[in-house]
């Protein structure tokens, strides 16, 4: 073998930071997945969600409107393609010699644009669901809605 092929290929600083500051959001990410599986007991919260509208969804509901969401979503690639390169124009800021206050307005723009495409669809496939519900089935859907709001609070 040649010295060539026994030395690894060098990754440059940039991709390193990109890649080390993507596992941290990453663990981060975990850690309050687990956070909150420890704190919360994991009562009958929706598959981690949050939001109280689809915590309201009952399960058939929530599958359908993921399988539209993954339809009509970009390449699951592309979006953590674009939400890494906003997280590291993000990073490139704060590592600046001088703070410069609309290079990060403009960064986390950028970062925020990336989840507003995805909560759009989202939220298209919500209304869609909704749209097919009786009266009855939205009254129970408001009713879960309200209990999940008040379950929140309590927190």
């Amino acid at each position: 073998m040649t010295d060539a092929a026994k030395q690894p290929s060098k990754m440059s600083r940039g991709w390193r930071i990109v890649l080390i500051a993507s596992l941290g959001v990453n663990l981060a990410v975990a850690g309050l997945f687990a956070g909150a599986a420890f704190r919360h007991g994991g009562h009958e919260r929706a598959s981690g969600h949050s939001d109280p509208m689809v915590r309201a969804l009952d399960k058939d509901a929530r599958r359908d409107i993921g399988r539209e969401i993954r339809k009509h979503r970009e390449n699951g690639k592309d979006m953590r393609g674009k939400f890494t390169a906003a997280f590291a124009e993000v990073l490139a800021v704060l590592r600046a010699d001088e703070f410069d206050a609309a290079a990060m307005r403009t960064a986390l723009e950028r970062k925020s644009a990336v989840l507003r495409k995805s909560r759009d669809v989202g939220e298209t496939a919500l209304i869609a669901h909704l749209e097919g519900l009786s009266k009855a089935e939205r009254e129970m859907f408001a009713d879960r809605l309200e209990a999940a709001l008040k379950h929140k609070k309590r927190r």
